[in-house]
């Protein structure tokens, strides 16, 4: 490989763009210091420090000590990335050019293959792209790398206007091209779009070169890229509508006199993150503003041919069906054919029935029958017209229609609903197959549906063309068009997990061999499992709730007959602690999943992914022995708003749902949450077995949380990031002045008490945005709820539902509800339930600060007294008051444990007591 010194110095330069990346920023340029064309000899980086406030730019400079030949560092006040570019430009000398994120990686042979690439094509292209792959938060190939599929070569994008090239990072370019990009400063994303289109532009080609790695790394949430939070910027929408959009669409004109159909394309792949929005961004934008984004989406959209929407791999068919309902400004209707329905918006069909998709959320198994239950997304214009069917070895069966109330929105806009049904199907022993077909009905007309989606809690998928579920000599195996029961021995059994085994090996995809050796291991240890399996737990990061109370119990009473394990993560403070209580299981370890997979119960006082599937994405590996331990959520804390958005059984499916109020357990039956009484019980909570009473004039603030004050949760510690406007909010203002309130802090000193303040677990790594105050104590990780409900005399909240135990104790209450209409306004994730604080609250409830403070120095002066008024609602809101919770809710258990298994001769038998 010759490089050309001549007429540059360098044969890449490197334009990296610094802000606030110390936690990886070694780790990128080292793997630009190891590529294997010669650093010092070949490769030019210019670091633009943009006002970075941790060590970011401290690291370039030590990196500059150590090549000051190669390295040139820029320190600049924050602009924001556009503006760290675009003043990088002005001192790159190498032949090509680069825009290299510093937290992602380059595989050490890109830039030598990159520049063997340039010197065959120079003359022919101004750019070359290289694939992208995903690691960190997420793994896998970026979706647009189809393009690379077909090897290194030029792409002709008048004939291939589907290989789209969006990123300047994953780019190469020469750099007489380079010398004339301007990043846009005033849009906060597809700046490297817009420069990249008008590139492309001039010779409608570009060379791809697939043997490299680009490595883009997704963030987990408490570090977020850029990338990952514009859509809470305001600028996101018409801003960039306006300036990349409209732009693509008028250079385009200018330029060619139309508009190539690859950046019809572009424009269409670009505007799918906007489409893919369940609300229109009411809160951000103003009423009019709103008006003006959907007026901009059909000017667009105008513009752009119906195939490239349709065309959109990523839209789902809503999307797609309100993209040209927002083009055509024109409404969805049918048309019947010979064997289908068409549906249509003005010329356009968008889909036909038969592609809509079953949706199969349970199969349940027994010796005789299996049950199936799902749902199917219906127009909304049709959903009392199309009755759903199952198709049975040539013999068609009405399904039993289940009221489902989840309804598919896009900006704003209802277009489908689900439809649900069941349908219990005898399996005769004289009978060796079963072939089950879906279908539905539209005014007598018999429709089969082609596509099946099994979702996460059927044991059986797609994913794997030998994957199976095996009970009681029956095997269902799922197909995209049908599913199939079939006799099957024991042998013909084993068979089928080798033929799946060597399915998973041979496929090799993330986590599959690692799932071969744990299904080989479970298959052997559960010859010889004796004992049933319970895993108990809380958070990830902290014990203290109801799971550690109920562990508690069952330790103290050692029942012989199961194996308990509580489950936390070691870095988490609480795991010494609970290991010396009984045994522990480190969170998301080996142990942890495998134990996992043989457990009879998983007893959880939190609902969360992680909780109820510690395998994450690999669990398509799993499904015939995931999901066959049954999950109990003791809750951790009262339920008293609909939450059923969240909790119901579609979405969570508990086999013990555990109550603690009447009312409570009454709005659960009869909600929209889709349990039966079986699943829904009435014990009281464990935790409520160790409050106690030891007041020390203590008043206790406890805000609870906001959702829609922040971005996203780590998926592995759990914490949240906030919004960077989160200390704009009413939420921290308000509580930051009632923290200060001086009128508050000198009545607590004259009548003795002591403000201690208690976050919301999801805000305490946050605890220092807040004022410090010498009057104010703040809690931090390691307290514990019942001490603090123990040693106070008062409690503030707003909505918290922990605050239920501070009742149960009989002590009092105030709400101070600042935020009401925003709180129950649909941003949270959930609704204004039955419980409503004026009339079932247990104490008064107050709207601003003054009043509550007024309110909070009232109790101070009557000694903190519960009012009697309060003591009645309390006495009649809890269906216990006593300290056998526990007790209630083991015997729960094992009752429901019997009658499951009351026809299965291999289950184990548990005394319900010692």
């Amino acid at each position: 490989m010759e490089i050309d010194k001549v007429n540059f110095p360098f044969a890449f330069s490197i334009v990296m763009s610094v802000y606030n990346v110390e936690e990886f920023i070694n780790e990128a340029v080292d793997s630009l210091i190891t590529q294997d064309i010669g650093f010092t000899e070949n490769v030019q980086i210019v670091f633009v420090n943009d006002g970075s406030t941790d060590r970011s730019g401290e690291i370039c400079e030590e990196y500059q000590k150590l090549y000051p030949e190669n390295i040139i560092v820029i320190h600049k006040a924050n602009g924001g990335l556009s503006s760290a570019r675009n003043e990088g430009l002005k001192y790159v000398t190498g032949r090509y050019v680069n825009f290299f994120d510093p937290d992602d990686l380059l595989s050490s042979n890109t830039l030598s293959q990159v520049y063997n690439f340039f010197s065959k094509h120079d003359e022919e292209i101004d750019m070359v792209s290289i694939p992208m792959y995903l690691f960190g938060a997420q793994t896998g190939e970026h979706i647009l790398n189809n393009k690379f599929k077909k090897g290194t070569r030029i792409i002709n994008l008048k004939t291939e206007y589907s290989s789209i090239q969006l990123s300047s990072a994953s780019a190469f370019f020469t750099n007489q091209v380079a010398k004339t990009m301007r990043f846009d400063m005033k849009i906060v994303t597809a700046e490297d779009a817009k420069e990249v289109l008008r590139i492309l532009l001039n010779k409608f080609c570009y060379g791809v070169v697939n043997n490299v790695k680009y490595k883009y790394r997704k963030r987990t949430s408490s570090n977020l890229s850029l990338l990952q939070s514009v859509e809470i910027k305001k600028e996101w929408y018409i801003e960039c509508l306006k300036r990349f959009s409209l732009w693509a669409l008028d250079i385009s004109k200018k330029h060619c006199g139309y508009i190539p159909n690859f950046v019809q394309f572009t424009i269409m792949y670009d505007l799918q993150w906007k489409l893919r929005h369940v609300k229109l961004p009411y809160g951000l934008l103003t009423n009019s503003e709103i008006q003006e984004y959907l007026k901009l989406l059909h000017v667009i959209l105008k513009e752009i041919d119906d195939k490239f929407i349709l065309e959109q791999k990523q839209l789902w068919i809503e999307h797609k069906i309100k993209a040209i309902k927002i083009k055509y400004q024109r409404e969805l209707f049918c048309m019947p054919i010979s064997s289908d329905i068409l549906l249509y918006i003005g010329n356009t069909n968008v889909t036909k029935i038969s592609d809509l998709k079953f949706n199969i959320d349970f199969i349940n198994l027994s010796e005789k029958e299996v049950e199936l239950e799902g749902y199917a997304n219906i127009p909304q214009f049709l959903s009392d017209q199309i009755d759903i069917r199952v198709l049975i070895n040539d013999e068609l069966i009405q399904c039993k229609k289940i009221k489902r109330y989840n309804t598919i929105q896009v900006l704003g806009e209802v277009l489908f609903e689900q439809q649900g049904f069941y349908i219990k199907i005898p399996l005769n022993s004289s009978v060796s197959n079963y072939k089950i077909n879906l279908c539905y009905v539209y005014s007598g007309k018999f429709i089969i549906k082609s596509k099946n989606t099994f979702r996460k809690f059927s044991q059986v998928g797609i994913e794997y063309s030998n994957s199976y579920y095996c009970k009681y000599g029956w095997i269902i195996q799922g197909n995209l068009d049908f599913i199939t029961i079939n006799k099957c021995s024991k042998m013909q059994k084993i068979f089928k997990e080798i033929k799946f085994l060597k399915e998973i090996w041979i496929k090799n995809r993330l986590g599959g061999r690692k799932a071969v050796v744990a299904r080989l291991f479970y298959h052997l240890i559960k010859i010889f499992k004796k004992k049933q399996i319970w895993l108990i737990s809380d958070r990830i990061l902290m014990a203290g709730d109801n799971g550690e109370a109920f562990f508690k119990f069952l330790e103290e009473r050692k029942f012989k007959t199961i194996e308990r394990y509580f489950v936390i993560s070691r870095k988490s403070s609480d795991y010494m602690r609970m290991k010396h209580q009984g045994k522990v299981v480190d969170n998301l370890s080996f142990k942890h999943k495998f134990l996992h997979l043989l457990c009879d119960y998983n007893i959880s006082s939190q609902a969360d992914k992680i909780t109820q599937n510690p395998f994450s994405n690999c669990y398509v590996f799993y499904r015939d022995i995931l999901f066959h331990s049954r999950f109990v959520f003791l809750q951790h804390g009262v339920t008293k708003d609909d939450i059923s958005g969240w909790l119901n059984r579609y979405n969570k499916n508990f086999f013990g749902f555990v109550a603690a109020a009447n009312p409570e357990y009454a709005s659960i039956i009869s909600g929209n949450y889709g349990y039966s009484p079986d699943n829904v019980w009435l014990t009281g909570f464990p935790r409520f077995d160790l409050l106690y009473h030891d007041e020390k004039k203590l008043i206790t603030i406890m805000p609870t949380w906001r959702q829609y004050l922040a971005i996203s949760a780590n998926p592995t510690t759990g914490i949240w990031t906030l919004k960077p406007d989160f200390k704009k909010s009413k939420y921290f203002l308000f509580y930051n002045n009632l923290f200060s309130n001086r009128r508050l802090i000198s009545a607590a000193q004259k009548y003795g008490y002591q403000i201690q303040v208690m976050m919301h677990p999801n805000l305490r790594p946050h605890i220092e945005l807040f004022s410090e105050n010498s009057f104010v104590r703040y809690f931090d990780m390691n307290a514990k709820y019942r001490d603090i409900y123990a040693q106070s005399n008062l409690v503030i909240t707003d909505y918290s539902s922990a605050c239920f135990d501070f009742a149960y104790l009989r002590k009092p209450i105030v709400y101070c509800q600042f935020d009401r209409e925003e709180f129950f306004a649909g941003e949270h994730v959930y609704t204004k339930g039955y419980f409503d604080y004026e009339r079932d609250g247990f104490g008064e409830v107050e709207y601003d600060l003054e009043s509550t403070v007024d309110r909070i120095i009232e109790y101070m002066e009557n000694g903190c007294q519960l009012k009697d008024k309060y003591r009645e609602r309390i006495d009649k809101f809890f269906a216990f008051n006593d300290q056998n919770n526990c007790q209630r809710v083991y015997e729960k258990i094992i009752e429901m444990d019997r009658r499951e298994k009351s026809n299965d001769t291999e289950a184990q038998k548990v005394p319900v007591s010692l």
